[in-house]
């Protein structure tokens, strides 16, 4: 996601926020977090998709309600096509939001191809290679010991 579309997604939010709070629902004994609440239980977003949009700003919000697990990262083929033929390594990352593990490409910025979100199962393959194989039905995550993590289908 580029800067500009992480400030309108937080932007909506933002809004949806304060348009909940004006709902009757709201208007007798509730605070922020009951927002919240009610907001992040009716949305597929996971603490970890909202901890991302809302780092390093002075807002209050309350996960509670999210989604449980990591985010997926859900990439196309067309965003893997470029990593075909890269290195990459299977990891766990320790980050503010819980320990995912990932695939991540062997490259300047290092991104993530995979997540624990789309492939629970990496869990038995922190430190493994991950090869990206590009076959006629689509474009697959395959680990060193040839299991198949992920499939990103030709559409």
């Amino acid at each position: 996601m580029t800067t500009r579309e992480r400030e309108l997604v937080f932007q909506t939010i933002e809004l949806l926020r304060k348009t909940a709070s004006s709902l009757p629902d709201f208007a007798n004994d509730s605070d922020w977090k009951d927002v919240d609440d009610w907001l992040f239980a009716r949305l597929d977003w996971t603490a970890e998709d909202i901890d991302a949009l809302y780092h390093g700003r002075e807002a209050l919000i309350y996960t509670g309600s999210t989604v449980p697990g990591f985010a997926p990262a859900g990439l196309t083929c067309e965003e893997l096509m470029p990593f075909v033929g890269v290195l990459c390594t299977c990891r766990e990352l320790d980050l503010p939001w819980g320990k995912p593990v990932v695939v991540q490409a062997e490259i300047p910025g290092n991104p993530v191809l995979l997540r624990s979100g789309d492939c629970p199962e990496l869990q038995n393959h922190i430190g493994e290679a991950v090869k990206v194989v590009v076959t006629e039905n689509g474009i697959h995550l395959v680990s060193q010991n040839g299991a198949l993590l992920y499939t990103a289908n030709k559409t």
